[in-house]
């Protein structure tokens, strides 16, 4: 019984390891360009620390809607109207110039 157990938490893992290693390879796949339609802060507050969370609501060539979460340094240096672009390999967008 101990073994079965111990493979159900094993498959468990793998499996955790699977998705989460197929969600950052496609993440890191994406190539594309948009426009940034809207930025937003949200407040956030965890165990007594109060940060923010910034938001880029950008539209793709494609007309898809995307909304990100980007650090505070990018976020500051990118305006409504800004072309961005996401190339193959980088997490976050940069500014298109």
């Amino acid at each position: 019984m101990e073994e079965l157990w111990i493979f159900i938490i094993l498959i468990f893992a793998l499996t955790a390891v699977f998705i989460t290693y197929f969600i950052e390879h496609s993440r890191l796949n994406n190539i594309w360009n948009g426009l940034v339609q809207e930025k937003k802060t949200k407040d956030y507050f965890y165990r007594g620390n109060h940060s923010y969370i910034y938001i880029l609501q950008i539209l793709k060539d494609n007309g898809e809607k995307l909304t990100i979460d980007v650090s505070e340094e990018m976020y500051k240096s990118i305006e409504v109207g800004d072309k961005v672009k996401k190339d193959k390999g980088q997490y976050y967008p940069s500014k298109d110039i």
